[in-house]
């Protein structure tokens, strides 16, 4: 009788100390606006139109940078 009481209350133990470290996950979505997409296309295609008109790499790149922060500062200004 008493390895049965020992039994049960042992159970209950290791059942409570098990759950104990449960914990609960939360997924955090993060919400992309994708409306910078259309700013990547920007810069994408600025830069390949100062190469096709015969501005060197680094050129293009300045260029299209600067292409880009104007199309997100019209995106932001609008938000």
């Amino acid at each position: 009788m008493q390895k049965m009481i020992f039994s049960a209350v042992a159970l209950v133990a290791f059942s409570f100390a098990g759950m104990a470290n449960e914990i609960e996950e939360k997924k955090v979505e993060a919400k992309v606006e994708y409306t910078e997409t259309g700013c990547h296309n920007v810069y994408l295609d600025t830069y390949q139109s100062a190469i096709d008109n015969g501005a060197n790499e680094m050129q293009a790149g300045k260029v299209a940078w600067d292409a880009y922060k104007s199309c997100t500062e019209k995106v932001l200004t609008q938000a």
